[in-house]
């Protein structure tokens, strides 16, 4: 130490004491006083700059508060159990400006330094997210940048909670005890969890997503061997609820997506949080009642649309013939149709094109009340594409369009512009094997564009021209 350092140490420590005592006596002139007296040097310490803070906060000083904040946090010591007791003087005082800055700050610091012996860094996260609430607890209309706050604040103490639990784990001996206790899961998670409800109604999409990702990976937290089976089972069916949260909104905004790769990173997690929530209704579904069985049936149908959705545009294509099953095992109409307008539209290998929509029509036919006419558009592309390289599966398509046309009660029959294409097509083809020598093939296709013909209610016209045409078909 030089001796220029050496006297201002001497200096500071009468000056330091005499502030303290000042402050003690609530005499803060007097205290404000001591610290003018001071040389610069000594006056720029953290621990000279911490009693300026708490001189300006019992004054109500707040400007000089905020600049000793600064000094305290971009000084050269950048001492973090300064700083902590500058969170700890502000939340004595109850300020909320000021506690939010400074404890900003100390986790800011805490984020490349080790906390100080005793500080409790989750108190702190609940500390600002509290502070952050009570300011919006009636205001629908939250600043995004509020909202963004709220966000790093959860952030940070999952980072936090998942590094100091993967610490205790690794400590073999039991020496690294976590702050993360199970309570401290369940209000991080509850609390995200109610504020992804809050997100769906009054904030934009993105936010729902945050929080119910929040509310997920604190409840994966949760020692399991340590809860009871009732507590696993609320923690589920929250878990659940938060999955179909993410899945929606990760729909929804991968819809609107403008970039490929945004796209399909929203769709993945969508399919993660669908796989999640299929999980845990196969474990609970025997436990719940007929009612929560009711809410919870629903709530997955909706989302195999979405994983359908998610799997043709992350050409998962193995997984669609196994989507279609499950939709239909609920025995609705109306998803199976939406799934059938997606496979449509989709770029998928022609094998599971034609297993997919073979397998909706065949599944949409068992359903009672249907409209044929719903479907038909289906059969003519499932036709079309069989005809060109798959003719078993058309034939058997052309036993079902027949059995149809036979057992159509009046006024739902079979749209006549698609029994005309229909028997078009098939005559067609015969002509094409007759010309190819294959005289059995032609006589058989024709044959089926005959009995598709009959079924046209044009007086007969069509079934006669194509008899005319069958007769010269089969003598040449």
């Amino acid at each position: 130490m030089t001796v220029a350092n050496h006297e201002a140490w001497l200096l500071l420590l009468p000056g330091r004491r005499l502030m303290h005592c000042a402050i003690e006596a609530h005499d803060y002139g007097t205290a404000r006083d001591a610290y003018e007296s001071m040389p610069s040097s000594c006056q720029e310490t953290g621990s000279t700059q911490f009693l300026l803070f708490k001189i300006a906060l019992r004054s109500l000083d707040l400007d000089t508060a905020k600049r000793c904040l600064d000094k305290v946090c971009n000084g050269p010591s950048k001492d973090i159990a300064i700083l902590y007791s500058c969170a700890l003087e502000a939340q004595s005082m109850g300020n909320k400006d000021i506690i939010l800055k400074v404890l900003s700050q100390l986790l800011e610091q805490a984020d490349t330094t080790t906390p100080p012996e005793g500080a409790n860094l989750p108190a702190i996260y609940r500390t600002m997210i509290r502070l952050i609430l009570s300011d919006i607890q009636e205001n629908k209309a939250v600043e995004s940048g509020i909202l963004d706050t709220l966000y790093s604040i959860f952030q940070k103490a999952l980072n936090n909670a998942v590094k100091s639990k993967a610490t205790s784990e690794a400590a073999a001996d039991g020496t690294s005890k976590s702050m993360w206790s199970t309570d401290e899961y369940d209000w991080f998670s509850r609390n995200s969890y109610n504020l992804a409800l809050r997100a769906l109604q009054h904030w934009p999409p993105q936010y729902a997503l945050h929080f119910s990702q929040f509310c997920v990976q604190f409840i994966k937290l949760y020692p399991s061997e340590s809860c009871s089976e009732e507590e696993l089972e609320n923690l589920n069916l929250r878990r659940s609820f938060c999955d179909y949260i993410c899945a929606s909104t990760c729909i929804a905004l991968a819809r609107g997506r403008e970039k490929m790769e945004d796209q399909l990173r929203d769709y993945g997690d969508a399919r993660k949080s669908i796989i999640s929530f299929r999980e845990i209704r196969e474990k609970l579904h025997p436990r719940l009642t007929e009612q929560s069985q009711k809410d919870f049936g629903e709530r997955y149908l909706g989302l195999l649309s979405h994983e359908f959705e998610a799997c043709v545009h992350l050409e998962v294509w193995d997984a669609l013939p196994g989507i279609v099953e499950e939709v239909a095992e609920f025995g609705q109409l109306q998803p199976l149709r939406r799934i059938g307008d997606m496979i449509l539209c989709a770029d998928a290998p022609t094998a599971t094109f034609l297993l997919v929509l073979e397998n909706l029509i065949n599944h949409c036919l068992r359903i009672e009340k249907h409209k044929i006419d719903k479907i038909a558009r289906w059969i003519r592309v499932l036709l079309q594409k069989s005809l060109q390289g798959d003719l078993d599966r058309a034939e058997r398509l052309v036993y079902q369009i027949l059995d149809i046309c036979q057992r159509r009660a009046v006024g739902n029959e079979y749209p006549q512009d698609e029994l005309e294409w229909i028997a078009a097509s098939l005559w067609n083809l015969g002509i094409d094997k007759n010309c190819a020598g294959d005289y059995p093939g032609s006589k058989k296709w024709a044959e089926f564009a005959l009995s598709i013909a009959g079924f046209v209610k044009d007086g007969g016209q069509l079934e006669s021209l194509l008899q005319g045409k069958f007769a010269s078909l089969l003598t040449s």
